[in-house]
């Protein structure tokens, strides 16, 4: 279970995600800004702007199974927050 969590973990830090933990929920997060390009849909009025994607999930070994997919295949112009909910 140990290695199982720690190569999510590692998985995801290389792919440019932060952990940080929220202590009024008491929740993990793993958060990863969207990269920005000029004229890339920064500005909240524009109709290309992407919202954040938030993926939350709770028991088991916590983000792991998804590492790969996050870290080769979800586009960087998005922003993603990944919360690991223990109560869940």
């Amino acid at each position: 279970m140990f290695v199982y969590r720690w190569y999510g973990k590692i998985r995801l830090e290389r792919a440019g995600f932060v952990r940080t933990h929220d202590a009024s929920t008491d929740c993990d997060l793993w958060v990863r800004p969207r990269v920005g390009e000029e004229r890339d849909g920064l500005n909240p009025d524009d109709p290309n702007r992407h919202d954040p994607v938030v993926f939350l999930h709770g028991l088991g070994v916590g983000l792991a199974p998804y590492a790969d997919y996050v870290a080769d295949h979800l586009p960087k112009v998005r922003s993603y927050i990944f919360m690991y909910v223990w109560a869940i």
